[in-house]
This record gives structure tokens, C-alpha cells and sequence, in this order.
């Protein structure tokens, strides 16, 4: 397609809610946050501990934020040609394999360029413009790429940014994990702190959980190649839960 021409597209990794889960990684158990025994009275005693799981996956979820504007000398002239920009992009959008419940309007826009700080205008003339924001939700994150190069070649004036995100039942499961993960790590500082005290677990006092929720795995600029298409790769996420748990122990 001729010399190569290159386009700053900012991604963002981030997380949302749908689709399903495609890879999932079990990071290393992570260490414990705090610990520490506590005698009651007589020869009842308490152990307190906190912990963390961390679990890793891949996205298995990405959003296109997309942009379409035009400009006239006249509102309704502008808002005429950024509606046939825009049904020619979700034109080709369906073509591509998009359904229609995953293209939504997100924003929409109609000023007078030069009260936005916009090249001065002559004497006695506007120019306004008329922008609509479109998000296009993909359950497939390996044709990100493709349908940046899609969108932008039939009627998308600007990508604003792919989020890649985990879909709310991935997110669900790697939270149940991480929960897994830093139960078995208090279990194991409890056990040993009642080795050192010479005394032992028989059950569970109470327990309390927090979550960070998925975390992104990065931020960066991924540029376009015209001459070779879009190039854009997703990072595994995190998802960490907390435990606080005291067990009740015996001498």
C-alpha cells in the first residue's frame, strides 16, 4: 500500500464487563501482609492473619472507542455528512462481522469551531462541527487490529483509545481463584504461627474478604502501518483478593 504512514492510536488495558474468558495464569502464591497470635483467657487463643491471592488472564474483551466528525459552514450541512460518515462506518462494521448490539453511541457534538480555540474564521463566517463517538464492543481481541483499520477506512475520523478488558464471568472466576489462593496462604501462616506457640487451629472465628478488581496489565502507543494494517496487542490483568481471618486455637 505504498510508504509506510504512522498514526498514534493510544490503548488502554483496562477491565469491563462481558464476553467470556480465554487463557488464565495462577501467579505465584503471594507472601502474607500481616500475622499475629493473641491469647484470650485461660487457654484459649486466637490467630489473626491477612493475605493476598493474585491471579493473571488474558483479555478476552476489547473496546474500540471511535470518533467521526465533519465540518460546514452551516449546522444542519455539518450534521448531514457526519450522519452518512457514520452509517457508512457502521455499515462496514456490520459487514465485518459486527452485530448491531455491539455498536453504541457513547457521544455526540455539534459547536462553532472557533469558540472551541479552532483556526480563526473570516470576518461573518462559522464553521461548525458536528462529532459522534462510537464504541464497538469485540469478544474476539485478536481482530482488534483489523477493525481499526475497518473503521478507519470508512468513516472514522479518529480512534480514541482500545480499552482491553475481562468480561464479568472471567472476572468473577479469577476473583474465586485469587479467594482460593490467599485462603491457602493464611491457612499456611496460621499453621505456622500455632506450631511456634505449641498450640492448634480448630476452626475458623471469622473471616473478611476485599478486592481490588482487575488491574491493568499496561498503557502504551501502538502505531498504525498503513502498508502492513494495525498491529494491536492486548496484556494479561490481574484480579487480587484479600483475606482477614482468625482462627481459633487450642493448647
Amino acid at each position: 500500500m505504498g510508504s509506510a504512514h504512522r498514526s498514534a492510536i493510544s490503548v488502554v488495558f483496562v477491565v469491563l464487563l462481558a464476553g467470556t474468558m480465554t487463557a488464565v495464569a495462577v501467579a505465584p502464591e503471594p507472601q502474607a501482609q500481616t500475622a499475629q497470635a493473641g491469647n484470650a483467657t485461660g487457654s484459649a487463643t486466637t490467630i489473626s492473619v491477612s493475605a493476598s491471592g493474585d491471579v493473571q488472564a488474558e483479555p478476552d474483551v476489547a473496546v474500540l472507542h471511535l470518533e467521526s466528525a465533519a465540518t460546514a459552514e452551516e449546522p444542519q450541512t455539518a450534521t448531514d455528512r457526519l450522519a452518512a460518515n457514520t452509517s457508512r462506518l457502521r455499515s462496514a462494521l456490520l459487514d465485518a462481522g459486527i452485530s448491531e448490539d455491539q455498536i453504541r453511541t457513547t457521544d455526540y457534538n455539534l459547536y462553532d469551531e472557533s469558540e472551541r480555540g479552532g483556526p480563526e474564521q473570516p470576518p461573518n463566517q462559522t464553521r461548525y462541527v458536528a462529532q459522534q463517538g462510537i464504541a464497538v464492543d469485540v469478544t474476539n481481541t485478536s481482530r482488534v487490529g483489523e477493525l481499526v483499520d475497518v473503521a478507519v477506512a470508512s468513516g472514522a475520523t479518529g480512534v480514541r483509545n482500545v480499552e482491553f478488558t475481562l468480561s464479568e464471568e472471567s472476572q468473577a472466576d479469577l476473583r474465586n481463584q485469587a479467594l482460593e489462593e490467599a485462603m491457602g496462604s493464611a491457612r499456611t501462616q496460621a499453621e505456622t504461627l500455632a506450631a511456634t506457640e505449641d498450640v492448634r487451629i480448630t476452626g475458623v472465628s471469622s473471616i473478611s474478604t476485599s478486592s481490588e478488581g482487575p488491574q491493568p496489565y499496561a498503557t502504551q502507543d501502538v502505531a498504525a502501518l498503513e502498508s502492513s494494517g494495525t498491529q494491536i496487542d492486548g496484556g494479561p490483568v490481574t484480579v487480587q483478593a484479600t483475606v482477614q481471618v482468625t482462627y481459633n486455637a487450642t493448647s
